[in-house]
């Protein structure tokens, strides 16, 4: 069956004009091209790569020219959002200057992630406006409404991303005008990364030697060590080590309870279990952090400013004497789940024991309930993730 698929992948691929025209991506090939480089991704033992094509460029109005829907994946920083946005502010600008007839509609499926679904229009159009515009007596008809599903990846639930993506099929197959764009997740290729080295530089002229480096670095930066740097005074009541505190405790929280966003009532829960000083002054903390930077305030909730800053305070949180919540993510890692992927290097760097981390994570995968291929991958990657980390260091020493 595999050798079967290899094969038509490889015939697809082979042929540069599927490359150099939109065309391609509707061809049913691709999917199988896409399928089997998925698989090399995730069991990299069972194929054997014989040639690299080279890389192909898309135009900017693809998603005009494409008349299908489109998967945009990258890893976190890779700038999905970005996209996403972007094309959701040249959608309007085109549709205000009447150039255009496509209605964007943009949504954070985060939001989404733990409540009871409903229907797609409950879900995905939830404007009594945007509503009205799609009943077939509206004055205003609509003949086209894309769909950008941003932040797919950053659902934990593997059974929530298969419903979003059925709700978003349901909603395609039932009104033949949405056509729905999905957006998913060394350092200086990651732009995100990229753009906090060049601002870290800038301000300190000095290279971070790994990305927890660069995150702690840049979390300082942001908690006051720029008004340090730039001799600005801004009327401040609280030290980066009490924001940081305060902050890697709220990650861990929500990372646990697989958040993006949250109601002050839960930065207050987090506040109170830190102590009275906290839980006196939560708001005044929270309003100077969302200052700062790292947390964002939108309607009622708050969120990080990316998923990666989540990650890495959720790293420092993770940090229990007993071991229990370590060895707790370690095991859902290797059970498959991708959620605490990044926040386990971030944390395999910040622990800086190398020795004991290996034991560690040896132990954890010799008493994994399965040793299947998947589980064997992500021991390997976790190492290759220790090397990078911390050069010199080997397996076997």
């Amino acid at each position: 069956m595999l050798e079967r698929l290899i094969k038509k992948a490889n015939e697809f691929a082979s042929r540069r004009s599927n490359w150099e025209i939109v065309d391609g991506l509707q061809n049913p090939q691709y999917l199988i091209y896409c399928l089997v480089e998925q698989i090399a991704r995730e069991a990299p033992h069972a194929v054997v790569e014989m040639a690299v094509i080279g890389d192909v460029s898309y135009p900017e109005e693809i998603l005009s020219v494409h008349p299908g829907h489109l998967m945009i994946v990258g890893a976190a920083g890779y700038g999905k959002t970005s996209f996403c946005r972007w094309s959701v502010l040249r959608d309007v600008e085109a549709l205000a200057g009447k150039r255009s007839s496509v209605i964007p509609v943009y949504i954070r499926l985060h939001q989404l992630a733990t409540r009871k679904l409903g229907s797609y229009q409950e879900e995905f159009f939830e404007e009594s406006n945007l509503h009205s515009l799609l009943t077939p007596t509206s004055a205003s008809p609509v003949e086209k409404l894309r769909f950008y599903l941003d932040g797919l990846d950053e659902v934990s639930s593997l059974e929530r991303q298969r419903e979003l993506i059925d709700l978003a099929r349901t909603a395609a197959e039932s009104d033949s005008r949405i056509q729905v764009d999905r957006a998913l997740k060394p350092l200086m290729s990651v732009p995100l990364l990229a753009t906090l080295t060049v601002a870290v530089y800038k301000k300190t002229r000095a290279l971070p030697e790994n990305r927890v480096r660069l995150y702690d670095i840049f979390t300082d930066l942001l908690l006051g060590g720029w008004d340090l740097a730039k001799n600005v005074r801004r009327n401040t009541k609280f030290g980066g080590n009490q924001k940081l505190m305060f902050l890697s405790h709220l990650a861990g929280s929500m990372h646990t309870y697989g958040q993006r966003e949250v109601r002050y009532k839960h930065l207050l829960s987090v506040a109170r279990k830190l102590g009275s000083f906290y839980e006196k002054s939560c708001k005044a903390l929270t309003d100077e952090i969302v200052e700062d930077g790292l947390l964002s305030f939108a309607g009622t909730s708050y969120m990080f400013a990316h998923l990666s800053f989540q990650e890495y305070l959720a790293a420092k949180d993770l940090n229990d004497p007993t071991g229990q919540r370590q060895a707790e993510v370690l095991k859902l890692f290797f059970k498959g789940s991708n959620w605490w992927r990044e926040v386990l290097l971030f944390y395999v760097g910040i622990a800086a024991r190398p020795s004991e981390l290996h034991k560690w994570i040896n132990e954890a995968f010799s008493g994994a309930s399965s040793r299947s291929l998947d589980a064997q991958n992500r021991y390997q990657f976790l190492l290759e993730s220790m090397k990078q980390m911390f050069p010199g260091w080997t397996a076997g020493g």
